[in-house]
């Protein structure tokens, strides 16, 4: 397998890794979080929901901003776009920012993993396939 499909399949993995992360690490973190920005940790919950609704708001359209705006630009921006709205989060002192950022990382986090393993899958041969998933996985 060719060194550049072995060093897509890490960054995509790197991505997917961030965006598991980030929807799980908020869960371990609620209770700081709520003593950070003053409020309960139990009105915290709609962190968790509101970053899978980004998700899921945005998904459908990653195959058709892909085509739309090239895979490698999607996948650049997205990433970047995605740390933007990590630094909005971790910079966020009211709940009200907090939400914002976490919907907008959930939004491009939709568009970089499955756009990322459209590229994989285009870059890799058909021989390869299999060995790219493996070291995507």
């Amino acid at each position: 397998m060719e060194a550049s499909v072995r060093l897509i399949a890490i960054v995509v993995s790197a991505a997917l890794f961030l965006e598991i992360l980030d929807v799980s690490i908020v869960a371990i973190a609620l209770p700081e979080i709520g003593r950070s920005l003053g409020v309960s940790s139990l009105s915290l919950g709609s962190l968790v929901t509101v970053y899978v609704t980004g998700l899921a708001v945005v998904l459908p359209a990653s195959s058709w901003v892909a085509t739309r705006f090239g895979a490698k630009q999607t996948f650049i921006l997205s990433l970047f776009c995605f740390s933007l709205a990590s630094l909005l989060c971790g910079c966020a002192v009211e709940l009200w920012q907090l939400l914002i950022g976490r919907f907008l990382q959930g939004a491009f986090a939709a568009l970089m993993v499955p756009i990322g393993r459209t590229i994989l899958l285009q870059r890799a041969k058909g021989s390869e396939i299999v060995s790219a998933m493996i070291w995507f996985t």
